[in-house]
């Protein structure tokens, strides 16, 4: 799941098809420790590229204590000691990435440009998280996902990555309000209309409470709206009620956060006191 999400990051997915994949069940994107040890290496990539270095540096050790020299990690513990201005220690973690068979050559490279430019001012992917790190210290225990992408937002608001990620821990978790409260940033960033995982949530939002929510002249596409017509006349006939129902929703919808939303809640049926009517 962890994978998931940073490779639709990477890809500019990640708004807009979170939940095209169906392993995702209220998990935290970033669990920390409590994730299990299993998931320290892949958390420690995704920390690494939100600009959260020193949390990655510390899950990456944990996954080095666990998994050993494996190539990707020495490589990462590398790239986070040039951006925290310690060159002698990227060597160590280069010199022995030099050890390992077919790893020499980038190796051997990595420690020449470390040589001629103890800040490889050159590498474009650690100039962007350069510029994404954060600017002072936030103490705290574990991996508190929102503490930490607020903090990571208010170092640098143009930070796209802990936006969709924030956006992403308030859609999974199924705290509407607060992903409504942020849809006014879209315009910080380059966003064409809205992405659909957001527009899936909008409607929702708006049909369980009654609230309008002001787009600041963008709009919900046509057949995001059809289309959840269309989930919530299955939800109004109970289609969860039986196994073939269930099946042709999961079919339907099975792609989208109202779904995603109702088999979280339970069963594909509302929270006590709402509805998903029309």
């Amino acid at each position: 799941e962890i994978q998931v999400h940073r490779a639709l990051s990477r890809s500019g997915r990640l708004a807009q098809d979170l939940f095209l994949y169906p392993n995702q069940f209220g998990a935290e994107p970033l669990p920390g420790i409590l994730g299990g040890l299993s998931t320290a290496r892949a958390q420690s990539q995704t920390l690494f590229e939100l600009g959260l270095v020193s949390d990655a540096e510390h899950l990456a050790h944990e996954a080095l204590e666990m998994e050993g020299d494996r190539p990707d990690l020495l490589r990462l513990l590398a790239q986070i000691n040039v951006l925290k201005g310690r060159p002698q220690a990227a060597r160590i973690f280069l010199n022995v990435l030099n050890q390992i068979p077919f790893q020499g050559r980038s190796a051997q490279a990595r420690l020449r440009e470390l040589a001629t430019d103890p800040r490889e001012s050159a590498d474009a992917e650690l100039a962007r998280i350069r510029s994404q790190m954060v600017t002072n210290d936030l103490p705290h225990e574990g991996l508190p996902t929102e503490a930490l992408l607020l903090h990571l937002l208010g170092s640098n608001p143009r930070n796209q990555m802990a936006y969709e990620y924030l956006m992403t821990h308030y859609l999974l978790t199924l705290d509407l309000k607060k992903a409504m409260d942020r849809l006014s940033q879209l315009d910080q960033f380059n966003y064409t209309g809205i992405p659909r995982a957001y527009e899936e949530a909008l409607l929702l939002y708006e049909q369980v409470t009654g609230v309008g929510i002001e787009l600041k002249g963008r709009h919900v596409r046509a057949e995001t709206r059809e289309r959840f017509k269309r989930f919530s006349e299955a939800m109004r006939q109970r289609a969860y009620a039986s196994s073939e129902g269930r099946a042709a929703m999961a079919r339907d919808f099975g792609d989208t956060f109202w779904y995603y939303y109702c088999l979280t809640l339970g069963q594909t049926r509302p929270a006590s006191g709402e509805t998903l009517s029309p």
